[in-house]
């Protein structure tokens, strides 16, 4: 979920906008999940 303002002229976001935040968010949420699982990964890499 995302919450933000808009300027006084606006009453809603352009659908543009609003899917370039959802790939943005997207990828982002991909490049965390990612550094975990490489962070899990080198975990037990040491361990062996």
């Amino acid at each position: 979920m995302v919450m933000g303002t808009l300027a006084r002229d606006m009453t809603t976001i352009p659908s543009e906008v609003s899917h370039l935040i959802s790939i943005i968010l997207h990828n982002t949420a991909n490049v965390l999940e990612n550094a975990g699982l490489y962070q899990l990964l080198s975990e037990q890499n040491k361990n062996l």
